[in-house]
């Protein structure tokens, strides 16, 4: 049997919450390409980098001289540097997450004042940049609240008295556990790991069914994508019957997460 131990739910949200970040930096980048040498902009973005572009190429088209639209990329570029090192520290340090959610907000702060402006005249295509914006702030508060319970957390384990292992118990009395993954779109390139009391069973592909033997005993089965992400849990009863469980990826606000049915014989 596979050791590999499974990732703790706050964890896995964290990761989230920094893969939300990332696309930011992403896009915020390809957007100062993007509106430079094109008409186009993606909204998963920051603001302030575009609102550096628009002053520069106004500035370029009233002065007639390249020298500040290319001013203006290096400071749109520049702009987005402190969400990269948020980003790239913030894998072992929550405090850089919460210094994203500070930049985030005072670039929320800057768009909305711009926002005002543009309603006032009667311009509403700033409704979907909007609507990006609060689902992006809520991810990363998400990710500020998660990260801080998963400090908590391995805080919490690390002063732990140590415990006998449960793997001590031993037992003839063996049942068959049956799980079948319903087909679905969210996370369907990746396999879906199963683990028992935190230690893998098994990994189903999309549509996939498979079966594995545990004891009497009463244990909490999980389920997360083989790359950490999306954790979900169920307790099964102790027993001897045989059971069967429906596995399904679902998408949430913050995250997706492993949801399991069990399924009448």
């Amino acid at each position: 049997m596979n050791q590999q131990t499974l990732i703790s739910q706050n964890d896995a949200k964290y990761k989230n919450a920094r893969l939300s970040l990332l696309l930011i930096v992403l896009f915020s980048v390809v957007n100062v390409f993007s509106m430079t040498f094109g008409d186009t902009y993606f909204l998963f973005s920051a603001f302030l980098p575009q609102i550096l572009v628009m002053v520069g190429l106004e500035l370029t088209y009233e002065a007639g001289d390249n020298l500040y639209m290319i001013v203006a990329m290096v400071m749109a570029v520049i702009s987005i540097v402190p969400y990269l090192l948020c980003w790239i520290f913030s894998k072992k340090r929550v405090g850089w997450m919460i210094a994203a959610l500070v930049f985030f907000i005072l670039d929320s702060l800057l768009f909305v004042e711009s926002l005002i402006a543009m309603l006032s005249a009667g311009e509403f295509s700033f409704i979907l940049d909007l609507l990006f914006r609060i689902w992006a702030l809520g991810s990363i508060i998400m990710g500020v609240v998660y990260g801080v319970r998963a400090k908590k957390e391995a805080k919490e384990k690390k002063d732990a008295p140590i415990e006998e292992a449960e793997d001590d118990y031993i037992s003839d009395i063996q049942r068959t556990i049956t799980v079948v993954r319903k087909k679905s779109f969210v996370g369907s390139a990746v396999p879906i790991v199963c683990y028992v009391n935190g230690k893998a069973v098994c990994a189903l592909k999309n549509g996939e069914t498979q079966t594995f033997q545990i004891d009497e005993r009463a244990v909490q089965m999980s389920g997360a994508l083989s790359n950490g992400l999306g954790v979900g849990d169920i307790d099964i009863p102790a027993g001897t019957t045989n059971l069967t469980y429906e596995m399904v990826m679902k998408m949430g606000f913050s995250s997706n997460y492993v949801v399991f049915t069990p399924i009448q014989g």
